[in-house]
């Protein structure tokens, strides 16, 4: 997995059409796995909406998955990255362990506190990635 770079950032309708292609997954697919809607990636690829970076890496990391037969293994690091990523004064996250097999990650907007409890690392990435992603739709709106 590599490390993520903000100054990759590429907002090219054309890049996101790309990626898509490259996942060799249907956009329905593809928005469910990396957690935003169907719309939102239409959008992305038509240009009439620029994708985040962190929507971006998440893809990116998508096609490097499915690059790597299917064998994406995610670790407390790379969920560590995208938190740093990801935060920021208007959303901040903490991640907490409760037990062994449960992951909570609270997302805090405004004066508003999401709590997204997962069993698997994947899992909390694709559910902070759709809930940073819908963040940011609010914030376009």
């Amino acid at each position: 997995m590599t490390k993520p770079n903000p100054k990759n950032h590429n907002v090219r309708p054309e890049y996101a059409r790309d990626l898509v292609h490259y996942s060799r997954m249907t956009q329905e697919a593809c928005a469910l796995a990396i957690g935003i809607s169907e719309s939102a990636l239409k959008k992305y690829i038509n240009g009439s909406r620029e994708m985040s970076y962190p929507t971006q890496y998440t893809l990116e990391q998508l096609v490097a998955s499915q690059d790597a037969r299917n064998t994406t293994s995610y670790t407390f690091a790379d969920l560590a990255r995208l938190i740093e990523l990801y935060d920021s004064p208007d959303f901040k996250i903490y991640l907490e362990c409760q037990g062994k097999d449960n992951i909570v990650l609270r997302v805090k907007h405004g004066d508003t506190t999401s709590n997204l409890s997962s069993d698997s690392l994947h899992s909390s990435i694709r559910k902070l990635t759709h809930c940073y992603s819908s963040h940011q739709e609010q914030a376009n709106d």
